[in-house]
């Protein structure tokens, strides 16, 4: 026999692993790492000769273990080709067959719409309710430093008065409540001899006043007009009335909801409570003599019924989260408490956002004097919200 059929066959008498190194040595090709790699990847053909072995002696055992299940050594190690091969046999989206659109799929479309809808109404709420608030607290600050500017540069002019009244000392806000009601209204009513004041030119828009309400903790800027704009900086002054601390009805209209609810609290005044307003004129102090509550076309509660005093008309929504009344609050200037009063002037506002009623008369921007202003239609819309 041939020296490579007897190492031949000597190797198939022996294990894998003798096998190969039997073969590996026989050619004289080899090297250690084969060697290594066919004893590492075929441990499972060990036990395939093991069992080829035992059939050899025992026939009966090889068809035991044929019928026994098949362990590879992929089973042993993990089952991801398994779930690769079922990843890659999943069709596509844009494979698969469209959904039956029975009633299950509009039901369910419907669901989608209504659920994206109340959340785009719920973002705008929260906008409504916090979101404005921000936009005039912004606005609040920096009309808050530009009237603060006006009252210095106009403290400066000493105007010429009609008397010679010295002015009353100028009262802290925390000493306001502080001050007896006044006992008989008939003084309070009786006719004030006006003075002339220092005003600078007025646009709309601008900060004309500060409002201060100690009772329910309020102090804004008033902004001249009325107009949506206007009101999203906070209180607005009717163009067509006097200015607070001059004769004649003064009026200012606040939100009562959204953008900063200036007047959310007003309903909490009562007869007594004053209200205090500060303009480039001086201080002014106002008692509230009562609140009511109207229609939103009762243009008349601002409007000047006694030319010869002068008095503060607070209107706003009601009730609150509706439009649908107005509530108004009265208050009569307490001249022993406020520096002089001044004739009523007036100013213009822009055509397209004017107030309901305002006069005609005078230059855009121009302050001019003229009487009492006059109720106008009563189909006019009050302010506020």
């Amino acid at each position: 026999m041939p020296k490579s059929n007897a190492n031949a066959a000597a190797a198939g008498s022996l294990p894998l692993r003798s096998r190969t190194a039997a073969r590996t040595a026989s050619d004289g090709t080899g090297s250690l790492g084969t060697v290594s790699e066919d004893v590492i990847r075929t441990d499972d053909l060990v036990e395939g000769d093991a069992h080829a072995d035992r059939g050899a002696a025992d026939p009966s055992a090889v068809r035991a273990d044929a019928d026994a299940p098949i362990e590879s050594s992929e089973s042993h190690d993990s089952t991801q080709p398994t779930e690769r091969l079922r990843r890659r046999d999943r069709l596509s989206k844009w494979d698969r067959p469209p959904e039956p659109r029975d009633w299950r799929y509009f039901v369910g479309t419907l669901g989608k719409i209504l659920i994206s809808a109340g959340l785009l109404l719920f973002g705008f709420v929260g906008y409504q309710l916090w979101g404005t608030g921000i936009e005039t607290a912004r606005a609040q600050s920096r009309l808050d430093g530009e009237f603060a500017a006006l009252l210095i540069k106009t403290a400066t002019i000493e105007p010429e008065t009609a008397t010679e009244r010295p002015p009353p000392p100028r009262l802290e806000i925390e000493d306001v409540e502080d001050i007896p009601v006044q006992v008989e209204p008939a003084l309070v009513e009786e006719p004030i001899v006006p003075v002339e004041q220092a005003l600078p030119t007025i646009f709309e828009g601008d900060g004309i006043a500060r409002l201060q309400i100690p009772r329910i903790d309020l102090d804004w800027v008033v902004v001249a007009g009325v107009s949506p704009e206007d009101l999203q900086n906070g209180p607005g002054h009717f163009p067509d009335t006097p200015l607070p601390g001059q004769l004649g009805n003064s009026a200012i209209a606040g939100h009562r909801t959204t953008w900063g609810e200036p007047f959310r609290n007003v309903d909490q005044l009562e007869p007594g409570d004053r209200i205090v307003a500060t303009t480039p004129a001086g201080q002014f102090v106002y008692e509230v003599t009562g609140t009511q509550i109207v229609g939103p076309s009762d243009y008349h509660v601002v409007a000047t019924t006694n030319p010869n005093i002068a008095e503060l008309t607070l209107t706003s929504c009601h009730p609150v989260f509706s439009a649908s009344k107005r509530i108004v609050i009265s208050a009569l200037l307490r001249p022993d408490l406020s520096d002089g009063v001044g004739l009523p002037t007036s100013y213009e506002a822009d055509a397209d956002t004017a107030a309901p009623g305002l006069s005609e008369s005078g230059l855009p921007g121009e302050v001019v004097a003229e009487g009492p202003a006059t109720a106008p239609p009563v189909e006019a819309d009050l302010g506020g919200t």
